[in-house]
């Protein structure tokens, strides 16, 4: 059975990600990204998509190559290609499913019937401002639901609720800079640690730096940041003697109604864990 268009219905711009609907999981022929609106691979990937016709939002979601505990990612929205309100434009890390029976493929792929948890940094358009958001996700059953499924939608007859935890969030202001008449966030998840030298040990938690425009790898202990925030592993189910597992990732974007959008992504790097554990 071929699941309904992840195109969905407006949504309010102040509502950052957008709210939810409902939809039935149709097993193995959903499709990830169904109209289109990314390709790429391995380090780079590319938003293009005309929504300028449409009412409704379209969401995209690829998962990325190989699994890892963090990345420095650059991501871009350009002003050539961009109109409207232009597009939300994410990286999810920490993708892992609750149920420890889920196959690769039902962990990564946009529909499953078996829920998953995932963190989120980003950007998008609240209200004609661009700003950044980082969320961590619970429970969800179809990333390219609205807001990932926190209003409810319905699963093989039963209604699931995605939870939703923000680390930072609209009201908190960290607006991006357009640059040229493009926006450009840099943004480096990394495990946390404590302690110094050869006490220095990770907590099994995650640290998120945003920076405005491009920040190369060399040059991040110096750059000003945007905003920070720490995702402690008591959020994110981990047993903190056990540290951090590499999980795997993806790219996401919103293109909203009535607009265009061109962007890309870029994996400046990549991060093992500082402990890799077979689960």
């Amino acid at each position: 059975m071929k699941l309904s268009k992840k195109v969905l219905a407006a949504f309010s711009m102040a509502a950052a990600l957008a709210m939810a609907v409902s939809f039935t999981s149709c097993g193995e022929e959903d499709a990830d990204d169904e109209n289109g609106m990314i390709s790429g691979s391995n380090n780079n990937y590319k938003l293009l998509y005309d929504n300028s016709a449409s009412e409704d939002t379209s969401r995209g979601y690829v998962p990325t190559t190989g699994n890892h505990a963090g990345a420095l990612v650059q991501i871009t929205l350009n002003k050539e290609g961009t109109s409207g309100s232009g597009a939300a434009m994410g990286y999810i890390w920490d993708l892992q499913s609750t149920d420890a029976s889920a196959s690769a493929e039902e962990v990564t792929r946009a529909v499953s019937a078996k829920p998953r948890n995932f963190c989120i940094v980003g950007f998008a358009n609240f209200s004609g401002t661009v700003k950044a958001y980082v969320s961590r996700y619970t429970n969800v059953y179809d990333i390219q639901a609205k807001n990932f499924g926190t209003d409810g939608i319905t699963v093989n007859g039963a209604t699931q609720t995605a939870g939703e935890e923000e680390y930072i969030k609209s009201s908190d202001d960290k607006k991006l800079t357009a640059a040229d008449g493009s926006y450009v966030m840099t943004v480096n998840v990394y495990e946390e640690t404590t302690g110094e030298g050869e006490s220095k040990t990770t907590t099994g938690g995650y640290v998120v730096d945003i920076y405005n425009g491009v920040v190369e790898k060399a040059h991040l202990a110096s750059a000003e940041k945007l905003a920070t925030t720490t995702i402690p592993a008591a959020d994110l189910g981990y047993d903190t003697a056990k540290k951090v597992t590499q999980k795997q990732g993806g790219v996401y974007a919103n293109v909203y109604a009535k607009s265009k959008a061109s962007g890309t992504w870029k994996y400046a790097d990549t991060y093992k864990a500082d402990k890799v554990i077979e689960e």
